[in-house]
């Protein structure tokens, strides 16, 4: 595994919310055809800040574990989507039935806490970003 920053900032669907921090949803997964972050450069004990598109950042939590996946296929994607649809709570029947989908990452995690630090809105696309300290308001990421 590469090493880069120890907090990441996830940007999730707003639905998500509240199972995150309800304790409900306990793993993030990342589908994707290319090796994106957040494969292989995240790990037990970095931060995840998880935030919804234009709102600010909801939640804190500490990853417990990761796993990644590469050369998937369709039928290894499905296997994945039985052995971790209650954690990953995935609300669109066909996301673990996709045939485009080369790489997975699942992260749990854990000691969740509601969280919202001062910061600017997040003005690019990107769906997740790695921040070498926590996210504050003088953070480059949010400056794009």
């Amino acid at each position: 595994m590469k090493t880069l920053g120890t907090h990441h900032l996830a940007i999730v669907h707003r639905t998500f919310a509240p199972e995150i921090l309800a304790g409900r949803k306990t793993v993030e997964c990342r589908l994707s055809r290319r090796r994106f972050a957040p494969f292989d450069l995240i790990d037990r004990g970095h931060v995840l800040w998880f935030k919804t598109p234009s709102q600010a950042i909801f939640a804190k939590a500490v990853v417990r574990r990761v796993a990644f996946f590469d050369d998937l296929t369709p039928a290894k994607l499905i296997d994945l989507g039985r052995r971790y649809q209650d954690s990953v709570l995935a609300t669109d029947p066909r996301f673990w039935q996709r045939t485009d989908v080369r790489y997975a990452s699942l992260i749990q995690f854990g000691a969740v806490r509601a969280s919202n630090p001062k910061i600017p809105l997040k003005k690019d696309r990107r769906a997740w970003v790695i921040l070498d300290e926590p996210p504050y308001a003088e953070h480059a990421a949010f400056e794009h």
